[in-house]
């Protein structure tokens, strides 16, 4: 039972060793590192490998990198936890810079796949739950905006989407913020995850600007 025991822990020594050091990482290509260094556990949608969680005998969530747990972290913390390793990770201090490191955890806070798929979920949700006070298009129920006696643009995040992170509107979500009530007893973390992501899509895109028209724009 022990020489089974000792074989099975070399064999997984060895895949760890092997995927830590089969291909290089490249400084500053952060998607390259996340590849390189952490797709064999995490998976490619960064929410875990059901192989490695197996192996590792751990729940699934311990690999998930979209769960609020995670992403809900600072950037100081991810660092340290990349750096020197945590429970069954390994420290990765000694084989990846200071920089890509740095650029390691930026990847990490980047929705995934944006666009893809499962943004029509993402929808779902913030139609259930957020269009009534937001609106459709994320700029304000002025109906609802009357009722709270509040600004109008106290409902509007359309302008200010992108002045906030990912953990940012997660925090709001899930613990709510004046009048806006909680949604963590109501929506999952996986919810509220994808929830925070959707959330940039809602931000205008900017209009072309034009030229030799020599008409005035509205802002004149």
């Amino acid at each position: 039972m022990e020489k089974t025991t000792v074989k099975k822990n070399v064999i997984v020594v060895g895949v760890l060793a092997f995927c830590m050091q089969a291909v290089p990482s490249f400084a500053g290509d952060a998607a390259a590192v996340y590849k390189t260094n952490c797709i064999t556990c995490h998976g490619k949608d960064r929410k875990g490998s059901p192989a490695m969680v197996k192996m590792f005998k751990v729940e699934p969530v311990a690999m998930d990198l979209t769960a609020k747990a995670v992403i809900s972290r600072s950037d100081a913390d991810l660092a340290k936890i990349i750096s020197d390793g945590k429970s069954k990770m390994p420290a990765y201090k000694d084989k990846l810079t200071a920089e890509e490191i740095r650029s390691l955890v930026s990847h990490l806070k980047t929705p995934v796949a944006a666009g893809s798929t499962s943004m029509a979920a993402e929808n779902v949700v913030y139609k259930a739950n957020c269009a009534a006070c937001h609106g459709k298009e994320g700029q304000g129920n002025p109906a609802m905006a009357k009722m709270f006696k509040i600004p109008p643009e106290a409902l509007n995040l359309s302008g200010r989407i992108a002045q906030h992170s990912d953990a940012e509107h997660i925090k709001t979500i899930s613990a709510g913020r004046n009048k806006m009530p909680a949604f963590k007893d109501k929506l999952k973390d996986a919810e509220i995850a994808d929830l925070a992501a959707y959330l940039h899509t809602l931000a205008p895109t900017p209009k072309p600007a034009t030229s030799g028209s020599g008409e005035k724009s509205s802002a004149d």
